[in-house]
């Protein structure tokens, strides 16, 4: 299995972040939960060219600023277990919601940290990501 890439997207007018709310679908990886954009990398892609793919393809948005925050190596279990290295991002925008197209999943939305932290159908990995840097995050 190919890493990926999530990226933190701080709304520089609101001070809020974007999530991605994921389709509600039974055979995909965590249906109607929240999540930050992001995804797999095709086989031709460095971690760059993919985290900008994921924000076309989810969001439409500008994303500037972009800073490497953290890279994790995520448990995966799929008949068996492997681990999966996740490069986590932050970046800015000042797209309103009104500007998100949203081509994955079922809508966006901004939340504060903490806002985030109370979703009861948030992907258990993003709100420990969320716990673990949220110092770095908010500086």
């Amino acid at each position: 299995m190919l890493p990926g890439t999530k990226i933190f997207i701080k709304n520089i007018k609101t001070k809020k972040w974007l999530f991605l709310l994921r389709d509600d679908i039974e055979t995909i990886p965590h249906p109607n939960m929240w999540s930050l954009v992001g995804g797999g990398l095709e086989s031709y892609e460095n971690m760059l060219e993919g985290l900008y793919r994921e924000i076309e393809e989810e969001v439409n948005i500008y994303v500037q600023n972009v800073s490497f925050l953290v890279k994790e190596d995520i448990q995966i279990v799929e008949n068996k277990i492997y681990y999966v290295p996740m490069h986590v991002f932050k970046g800015e925008t000042t797209a309103d919601i009104s500007d998100i197209v949203v081509g994955e999943g079922q809508k966006a939305n901004y939340f504060t940290l903490d806002e985030a932290l109370k979703l009861d159908n948030i992907i258990p990995l993003i709100k420990e990501f969320i716990k673990e840097y949220k110092h770095k995050l908010e500086k």
